[in-house]
């Protein structure tokens, strides 16, 4: 539950600081503007109607924190972080939090005698965890977008191969299939499609069939971009570093990661990655010389989740399953006179129970029905009143906070 004056849920068509129809989504993918030459006599003036209903933002609440998606009853928490910064006619970009009650993720576990969480030898059991992507607590993300190939990369261990996100494509999709994940949390799967070009150069090109019209070409061995319908691209880089990836590092590459968005008038925006000591720091800048930042803690330790000394399901490389490496602490974002305003993330560390379904776990050490999580609580906002989540975990019923 979130608190800050959200007001009830309407059905609404939300405007940004330009007057600007927003589309709910922090993706820099802006509306053209629409304008019609009248006379400014009040006869001359048109009435402005309703364009129907947007299937992206059906049911807005004051501030566009919650939606409703219809296609599956989600409901979405988008809490922005700073305003909106607009960079050319179809570019403008603006950080938000967003939870899409998309929250868990399963493994399959085979327990061995070296398996700590173990009481005996057993075989495959189903296990709740949280989504590996979380990056600002269980269930919350802060991001520009991201793009996972048809296969997790090489050398990938099994936790890693069973939460890649773009897993169990159709028969007729394997090793054919992308999956490219809008700043709002939505998926779009991209695929080979009868009687459009497949092939650029030897390399993949790629479509949506959800209405999204995006196309997904690669450039060469190290470059993705994804074409926007408004002529919007986003430019994904392959990397083997953990900076901005989920699934990488460690002698482990192939990822993808946002690299920057453009449009095709020199107008642009993009993310250098970097690190000191345990702070991972994502700096975005754009064609305007705007600044922003977003600084993650790198942790190892419980404030991580899931390293409950008793509670313990390592995987065969010693990971353990809850654990949430990156945490959001702060971000930094341009303000007016050129000042910076602070957004700083804080949270709880707790034990729940895990989500259903998952297999009884009568073979397991005492303790691992629950899982430890950090669970996102507050997001301090310079200037005004906080952002504060209340959780209510029912502990008769698994997995319900």
């Amino acid at each position: 539950t979130a608190r800050r004056s959200l007001g009830s849920l309407r059905e609404a068509v939300g405007e940004d600081e330009d007057g600007d129809a927003e589309d709910g989504a922090a993706d820099g993918e802006g509306l053209d503007n629409v304008s019609a030459g009248v006379d400014g006599s009040l006869a001359g003036q048109l009435i402005p109607s309703l364009r129907g209903i947007l299937p992206e933002q059906t049911f807005l609440s004051d501030g566009n924190v919650e939606s409703i998606n219809t296609a599956n009853g989600n409901l979405t928490l988008s809490v922005p972080l700073g305003q909106v910064y607009r960079v050319g006619p179809h570019i403008k970009y603006q950080l938000r939090a967003t939870h899409n009650s998309d929250a868990w993720d399963h493994a399959t576990v085979t327990c061995a005698h070296t398996n700590s969480g173990c009481l005996t030898t057993f075989g495959p059991v189903l296990v709740a965890l949280p989504q590996r992507s979380s990056n600002a607590g269980a269930g919350w993300e802060v991001h520009f977008g991201k793009l996972f190939a048809p296969q997790a990369p090489a050398g990938s261990n099994t936790l890693d191969t069973q939460t890649w996100p773009n897993r169990d494509p159709s028969i007729i999709d394997i090793g054919n299939r992308w999956l490219y994940v809008s700043p709002d949390g939505a998926s779009h799967h991209l695929y080979v499609l009868s009687g459009r070009t497949t092939t650029h150069n030897g390399f993949p090109v790629r479509y949506s069939k959800d209405g999204s019209f995006l196309r997904m070409k690669q450039v060469n061995d190290t470059t993705v971009v994804v074409e926007h319908p408004n002529g919007v691209i986003s430019e994904f880089e392959q990397t083997g570093s953990h900076l901005g990836t989920t699934f990488c590092g460690n002698g482990i590459s192939g990822c993808w990661r946002f690299k920057e968005q453009r449009d095709l008038y020199g107008n642009k925006v993009w993310v250098n990655y970097s690190q000191t000591g345990t702070v991972e720091t994502w700096t975005i800048q754009d064609s305007t010389n705007r600044t922003q930042r977003i600084h993650f803690k790198l942790d190892n330790a419980s404030r991580a989740g899931g390293d409950a000394t008793t509670k313990a399901l390592q995987m065969p490389n010693g990971d353990q399953l809850g654990d949430l490496r990156r945490l959001v602490d702060r971000v930094e974002v341009a303000a007016a006179g050129g000042t910076v305003a602070t957004y700083q993330f804080r949270y709880s560390i707790q034990d729940i129970p895990r989500a259903r379904p998952h297999d009884p776990l009568s073979s397991l050490s005492p303790g691992n029905e629950r899982i430890r999580v950090p669970l996102l609580t507050t997001i301090e906002v310079p200037d005004s009143a906080d952002y504060k989540m209340t959780h209510f975990t029912d502990f008769t019923r698994s997995g319900r906070v």
